[in-house]
């Protein structure tokens, strides 16, 4: 049995683009060429934004020190503290990882997400249907 996640973009620079994640237990999301999810043409998404991990068939999400901030159904869940004068590095404020749902929305950056959960029972069973053609799709493995 695995899960696949796919995050279909419904705002920002990928909307209309789907990202279909299997065969992971983790996921990062951001800028970077070593992001499974990459999101290179997007000023507003960090390096490495966020990460989604499975484990016991529960999905959770968290913000890796974004600048911006990762948002689960329109909540802030952690990002990159303001640089105090005094203090020579930015501070953390990463809270602890949120568990996301089949339905539920993620925003990274100035992109906006929905989050659809899907059991791929050795072929038995169907992913979940994406609500609308998206005219370019990434599968990644």
């Amino acid at each position: 049995m695995s899960i696949q996640i796919i995050l279909t973009g419904l705002a920002g620079r990928e909307a209309g683009r789907a990202f279909i994640v299997s065969s992971r237990t983790s996921c990062t999301i951001g800028r970077s060429r070593r992001c499974t999810v990459r999101l290179p043409n997007d000023p507003t998404v960090s390096r490495q934004h966020c990460l989604l991990e499975c484990d016991g068939g529960v999905l959770r999400v968290q913000d890796l020190g974004s600048k911006n901030g990762t948002y689960l159904n329109g909540e802030n869940i952690g990002q990159r503290a303001v640089r105090d004068e005094e203090e020579s590095d930015d501070t953390l404020v990463s809270g602890p990882p949120r568990v996301v749902r089949s339905g539920d929305y993620l925003s990274i950056g100035h992109n906006a997400f929905l989050v659809e959960i899907g059991v791929d029972c050795e072929r038995g069973r169907e992913t979940p249907h994406i609500p609308f053609v998206s005219p370019e799709l990434t599968l990644v493995n």
